[in-house]
C-alpha cells in the first residue's frame, strides 16, 4: 500500500491532490526486487486514470476528474507493467469502476462504505469483494467483483413522536 494522501494543507480543497513521491517509488522498486513472486496488488488513495466519461464532460467534470487523480501516476503504470501486478486498488471518488490498463493490470476502483457509488446514484453504503482466480485465461482477467449495498427499506421510518409533557415537580 502506497500513501498517496502525504501533504496536508490547511485548505481542504488542496487535501484532495495526491502524490506519492519518489522516495516511496523507490521503496517499492527496492521491495519488488526482494520478492521472488509475482506482485499482485498495490493499493493507493487516488485514482491512476481518469475515465472516458470524464474526458469527455463539460469543463468542469474535466477539471474537477483531473485533481482527483493521483498527480504522479505515471511512474506507477509504468511500475504496474514492469512487474506484471495484476490489479491496483483505489478509491478517493467514491466511485465504484474497473478498467483494464494495456498492460493487463486491472484498476479496481471502490465506493464509500458510508456514502454509497456516485456513478451508479445511490447513497446507501456499499462494500465490495474481489475474488481473484489463480491465473488469468484468454477470456477474463481472473477478477470477480461483488457488490454488497444495505438493502432499501420499502417502508418509511416512522414520523417522530412528540416528546411527553413535562410535569413540573408538587410544591
Amino acid at each position: 500500500s502506497l500513501n498517496s494522501v502525504s501533504r496536508v494543507s490547511r485548505h481542504p480543497a488542496l487535501n484532495a491532490l495526491g502524490r506519492i513521491g519518489r522516495a516511496q517509488y523507490k521503496r517499492l522498486e527496492k521491495l519488488s526486487r526482494q520478492c521472488p513472486q509475482r506482485l499482485k496488488l498495490v493499493a493507493v488513495h487516488h485514482h491512476l486514470v481518469r475515465r472516458g466519461e470524464e474526458q469527455s464532460a463539460g469543463f468542469m467534470t474535466r477539471l474537477f476528474a483531473k485533481f482527483t487523480v493521483l498527480g504522479d501516476s505515471r511512474p506507477l503504470v509504468k511500475f504496474c507493467n514492469r512487474w506484471g501486478v495484476r490489479a491496483e486498488l483505489n478509491g478517493h471518488r467514491h466511485l465504484s469502476y474497473q478498467l483494464r490498463l494495456p498492460s493487463g493490470t486491472v484498476l479496481l476502483a471502490a465506493p464509500s462504505s458510508t456514502l454509497g457509488d456516485e456513478l451508479a446514484h445511490d447513497p446507501r453504503p456499499q462494500f465490495e469483494r474481489y475474488d481473484f482466480t489463480p491465473r488469468p485465461d484468454a477470456d477474463t482477467v481472473g477478477i470477480f467483483r461483488a457488490a454488497i449495498r444495505l438493502p432499501r427499506d420499502p417502508t418509511p421510518p416512522p414520523p417522530p413522536t412528540a416528546a411527553p409533557p413535562t410535569t413540573s415537580p408538587p410544591p
